[in-house]
Order: structure tokens, then sequence, then C-alpha cells
């Protein structure tokens, strides 16, 4: 580790282990400041790496709970490989529950790469992109709307991504199972976001959008079904209950339905890539 952050885990030794990345942070009030963003390796030998996200935006908590409920679900004795857990990757938002950072006014997806003698929230940001991308297979984003919007729940994919890439993220998807899924295209791709770190590093990325005002118990439950399907089918999950694998649900158009704001594109029922929007649908 650098001299900015200071990661008080090892991520290559089996087992399960709960610390912190240790991130130096000044304020008016302490110029050796430290944020203590909470993390968790779960290891069991050889495989594929999968990393899950939440808290990117401190008043998203769909993400938060969900990250967590992972943590609490998840065994040792059930993978094959690692999954790596952020439940507040954006941990001074997600201390005062708003979207922006307190310490720096940092936006985490919005500044990767990030730097390694930057803000907090840069330093946060180098961290998962340096240190994380570089041993991951996926990337697991999990927003929500916030206090002030509410998502139909959907899955964004980088539209970047090509060839056997682009097909096995497809397939992933479809086992997360949330009713909408669609590409990034040019209009609101950023390589700022930690989707176009992803592109960057090569690491297939699914971001999530679930909820937001109040949170959903039945919706999170879904949403928790459905990424431990993902985590079975990318093949870090060896021992999944089979009440979570029997039944995929159905994309629905997004035609059908009514999204908070403009819609988009979509998986639907006739396959994933009959529709590829993303501008609005009269």
């Amino acid at each position: 580790m650098n001299s900015t952050f200071r990661l008080n885990i090892d991520l290559d030794v089996d087992g399960r282990h709960d610390g912190y990345l240790n991130v130096k942070r000044t304020t008016e009030l302490s110029p050796f400041g430290c944020s203590m963003i909470p993390i968790s390796s779960i290891r069991n030998g050889d495989g594929p790496c999968v990393v899950v996200i939440g808290g990117c935006h401190g008043d998203e908590y769909e993400g938060q709970f969900l990250a967590r409920r992972l943590l609490d679900t998840v065994e040792v004795e059930s993978l094959c490989g690692q999954l790596i857990v952020l439940p507040a990757a954006n941990a001074e938002a997600v201390r005062v529950g708003q979207r922006f950072s307190p310490a720096d006014n940092g936006n985490l997806n919005t500044v990767f790469p990030g730097k390694e003698k930057g803000t907090a929230t840069e330093c946060v940001a180098h961290f998962i992109e340096t240190v994380l991308m570089s041993r991951a297979e996926l990337v697991v984003d999990i927003h929500g709307g916030g206090r002030h919007v509410n998502y139909f729940s959907s899955a964004m994919i980088s539209g970047a991504v090509s060839g056997d890439r682009r097909s096995r993220v497809i397939e992933l998807t479809k086992a997360l199972g949330l009713p909408v899924a669609f590409f990034v295209d040019e209009e609101d791709y950023s390589s700022s976001s930690l989707l176009g770190a992803c592109d960057r590093a090569g690491v297939m990325n699914i971001s999530a959008e679930i909820g937001g005002g109040t949170v959903d118990v039945p919706t999170l439950d879904e949403a928790h079904k459905g990424l431990m399907r993902l985590l079975h089918r990318v093949g870090v999950l060896c021992d999944a209950p089979q009440r979570l694998l029997q039944t995929l649900p159905s994309c629905v158009d997004c035609r059908s339905v009514q999204p908070f704001s403009r819609q988009r594109a979509v998986c639907s029922n006739r396959g994933f890539e009959s529709v590829t929007v993303s501008r609005k649908i009269n």
C-alpha cells in the first residue's frame, strides 16, 4: 500500500477477513484525520474474484443493505474463489446519509481513476481501480435512487464491451434477473465513472439501480436472490441453495413499464439485444 491509504487485511489469504481501508483525510477539525472504509474478503482457494460495491453514494441504502446481506449469507466453504465486498465505499457520505462526501464534496462515481495522493474520495477510487480491479473478473456496483428518486429495478452494462466479454456479461446480467437491463451508450457514458474504470481494466461490470425514496423489503429480497444467482453463474459461489437457482425471472420490455424518468433500453422476452436504446421511447 502507498502512504495515502492502508489496507489492514490481506486479500491473498484464504478465509474470511473483515477490516478497513484507511485513507488520509484532512479537515478543518483535524489535519491528520482518517477515513475508514469497511471491506471484507471471503476467499476459498483458486477461482474467479467478484467485487461487490454498495454505498458509492451515501443516501442510496439499497446497495449498502444488499452488500451487508451478502456478508451475512455467504460462507467460506460455499466459495470457489474470492468475494470482496465494500458495503460503504464512500464511507464519509454513508456516515451522514448524503450523496457526496462531506470530507471533500466528492462523488465517488465521477472521480475515477482517482489519485494516489488526492482527496479522500480520489484515493478510494484509486484503490478500487488499481488494487481491486487488478484481481477482479466482475465488479457489481449497486445503486438506488437516494432520497428523491425511485428507480424501477434495472441493470446497466457498458455499450463498449464486445466479443466474448459482451456475451458473458449479458449472460451474467440475465442471471441477476432484474426486470430491466440496458446498455449505456455514448450519451451517458463517462470514463470517470466506475463503469469507465472497469472498461479501462478489461473487467466485466454490472451496475444496478434498485429502488430509492424508501427501502422496499420485497424488492431487496428479490435482488438478494439475483445476486446469489449471479455469483453462482460466474463460478465463485459453488454451493448455492437450489431455491435460488430454480426460477429465473423473465425480463420485461421497458416499453411496458413507467420508470421515474425517461424510459431506456432493455432486455425483453424477445431477447436481450432486441432493443439497445438509451434515448427516450415515446
